[in-house]
């Protein structure tokens, strides 16, 4: 009879465990469910600020080319005394730039694929 009690007491423990096991399993689960939504949160505040950052300062950039070319114009258009000049030399100087960058893009698009 002792025997019996011995492992009917055993059976008992065997069950709490298990039953702390799974408690413990659904903790973690939900431990690790925590920890990935956070890191999908970090991540997407750092892809954020990386965006609005270069936004930013594409912005400054593209205004301050701009102010650049205005000035140039101006100076080419005294230089020739022409200001019509100046818009065309800096207009041609521009498709210039585009022609070479386009090509350039090609080309290093199908040597990346």
């Amino acid at each position: 009879m002792l025997n019996f009690k011995n492992k009917l007491l055993d059976f008992f423990h065997i069950r709490e465990e298990a039953a702390q096991i799974e408690e413990d399993v659904k903790d973690l689960a939900s431990a690790k469910l925590r920890y990935y939504k956070l890191w999908v949160f970090r991540l997407l505040v750092r892809m954020t600020s990386a965006i609005s950052h270069s936004l930013i300062v594409g912005v400054v950039a593209v205004l301050a080319f701009l102010f650049l070319a205005f000035a140039a114009v101006y100076a080419l258009g005294e230089y020739w005394n022409n200001i019509s000049l100046g818009f065309l030399a800096v207009g041609g100087f521009f498709l210039l730039l585009l022609l070479i960058v386009s090509k350039n893009a090609k080309d290093m698009a199908q040597k990346n694929v």
